[in-house]
């Protein structure tokens, strides 16, 4: 077995009750997520945990108010992270996608935990206060039938190219509704995702000074674990302000991170909600052996911890 990477997801992967039956059943993740969900009462009043719990555990209806979703997404995957580590399963390096970079960063100790919930809280806050309006789509289809110019002449940039079949196009949200018309009329599968904001495009652009302003008294620590950032890719130890600001503004190059970095022989873990990393990573990397996900629309997250950690005891000394 060769390094272990834990892989933090963003925006889009989110659903109601992501994690819940865990939480339910394992003493870990649920400390870690009063622990954070504390923080943001703190902060607004509101209990994450309450708004994101308080459906029946099969249902799924659309989440994608970003005061909940924003700290849910690293509410989750932090909690998760604690879970694994408790199991004794220690990540080698660490890919954060998007927000999930700002997760990747607290975990590896780069900004502390607690300051990094206040942060994504204000930036949440802030973000829904504005006039910005904008969307991420993701289309379903091949992706060397589509030329740049297509996606630019509504407004659109392409943000990801998460494999042959998979890309992410982002902007405002006029531009999205086109572009869903257009491709409903040639029977192209799509899905909207649960944005209402435009990240990794211009969309968000008018939204900098606001960022760097929330963003000027945060401490910012060198790495204790590599972080292998997708808005850089590259393995990032020391993070600059800019940087910060790049996590949301930069295309997600995961694809890319992944081609580059990662071996034959690594494992990959994804700790988000979907394991939509993990899925692309199969994709990417042809093949299915040593990547696993950790939570599921099904509800199976303790089958799949221990899944992980028979494989990694299993495979300790290959």
């Amino acid at each position: 077995m060769g390094s272990k990477y834990f892989l933090y997801s963003g925006q889009g992967s989110q659903y109601m009750n992501m994690g819940k039956k865990l939480y339910m059943e394992d003493e870990t993740f649920s400390k870690y997520m009063r622990y954070l969900d504390d923080i943001v009462i703190d902060e607004t009043g509101d209990s994450v945990i309450e708004y994101m719990y308080n459906e029946p555990l099969m249902t799924y209806k659309i989440f994608d108010n970003i005061i909940f979703t924003h700290p849910a997404i690293c509410m989750v995957e932090y909690s998760m992270t604690k879970t694994l580590n408790k199991r004794r399963i220690i990540p080698d390096g660490l890919i954060g996608c998007s927000l999930g970079e700002y997760t990747a960063m607290a975990v590896a100790g780069v900004v502390d935990i607690e300051e990094l919930m206040l942060i994504i809280i204000k930036q949440a806050r802030l973000l829904s206060q504005s006039n910005i309006s904008g969307g991420m789509l993701a289309i379903i289809d091949d992706f060397s039938r589509y030329q740049k110019s297509y996606f630019e002449r509504i407004g659109l940039q392409i943000i990801s190219v998460n494999h042959n079949s998979h890309f992410i196009v982002s902007g405002d949200r006029n531009s999205i509704d086109k572009l869903i018309y257009d491709l409903k009329g040639k029977n192209i599968n799509y899905f909207d995702l649960p944005v209402k904001y435009g990240f990794h495009s211009s969309n968000i652009e008018p939204f900098y000074d606001v960022f760097m302003n929330e963003v000027a008294d945060i401490t910012l620590k060198k790495a204790k674990i590599p972080v292998y950032s997708c808005s850089q890719c590259r393995p990032v130890s020391e993070y600059t302000k800019d940087m910060l600001w790049n996590v949301v503004r930069n295309n997600i190059m995961y694809r890319e991170v992944l081609q580059k970095y990662v071996k034959e022989n690594d494992v990959l873990i994804d700790v988000g909600p979907q394991g939509t990393l993990a899925g692309f990573s199969k994709k990417i990397l042809n093949r299915t052996s040593g990547i696993f996900s950790t939570m599921t629309l099904f509800n199976q997250e303790q089958k799949a911890i221990s899944q992980i950690e028979d494989y990694v005891n299993n495979n300790k000394a290959n």
